[in-house]
């Protein structure tokens, strides 16, 4: 007899629609070098966090359905950005191209109001926020990761979503190890993994086994990357602040930072 799958919520697409307060530019396509900006007048702190959404590569996947996250982050004193960039399936680099050169540009436009950048990416996202982090070392405080794409190669194996990281690469994915961040050096700053144990889209066991490969990495100073499970937790019900408990969590680790 078949298992049963649980019931994927959904619920994130479905909150009221939010328009962006601010609009800032990186580049020249202005549909898609861009960022919605979420300016807190809380003066909670001199954080500024950067949402890099998820959508799997996909074109037809924006940074709308993270605008409520934003809204709330904004709510709760933290000036958020959330940025979008091209997805241009068969041109993987241009997706960290992007990432990379909104953070940079942007961050230099606004860092005489911001003393500490944190990043936080959902799916896809989380994963263009660890190859931010592996580059911008320097520019970058803290990564939080939710729901991460972590590992292209078994991610192709077992045909999540069809072939899309087929799609995104426009190839196999062991031809693109330089981009599969289950074959890359571990980041060296304060990371935390946010992931939901029966996640559909991005499976617990991929999390799981790149945890595991850290942990058994001699050549790595341990306790850089922090790894939270969540019972019962698909893959978007993370990205929705109107779960509060979860929404809590994020907020607890953006905290820590002094």
């Amino acid at each position: 007899m078949k298992e049963e799958q649980p019931q994927e919520d959904r619920s994130v697409f479905s909150l009221p629609k939010i328009s962006a307060p601010e609009t800032i530019y990186y580049g020249g396509d202005k549909e898609n070098n861009c960022a919605d900006f979420f300016r807190s007048t809380l003066d909670k702190n001199n954080h500024l966090i950067i949402l890099i959404h998820g959508g799997y590569w996909k074109p037809e996947i924006n940074r709308e359905y993270f605008r409520p996250y934003a809204a709330a982050l904004m709510n709760k004193g933290y000036s958020t950005l959330s940025i979008e960039y091209r997805r241009i399936l068969g041109n993987p680099d241009v997706y960290i191209q992007d990432t990379l050169n909104a953070i940079n540009t942007i961050v230099n436009q606004l860092n005489t109001n911001f003393d500490k950048v944190i990043l936080i990416g959902h799916s896809v996202g989380g994963y263009l926020a660890l190859h931010s982090q592996l580059i911008l070392k320097e520019k970058i405080n803290k990564s939080i990761l939710l729901a991460p794409v972590l590992n292209l190669q078994k991610t192709q194996d077992l045909k999540i979503c069809d072939d899309v990281v087929t799609n995104y690469l426009g190839q196999s994915a062991d031809n693109r190890r330089d981009l599969d961040p289950f074959y890359l050096p571990f980041p060296s700053g304060d990371t935390v993994i946010i992931q939901g144990d029966i996640d559909l889209r991005v499976p617990a066991i991929l999390t799981q086994e790149y945890m595991e490969k850290y942990k058994n990495d001699n050549t790595i100073v341990q306790g850089n990357i922090k790894y939270i499970e969540l019972k019962n937790i698909g893959h978007f019900e993370i990205v929705n602040p109107n779960f509060e408990e979860l929404f809590n969590i994020v907020i607890e680790e953006i905290e820590k930072i002094k």
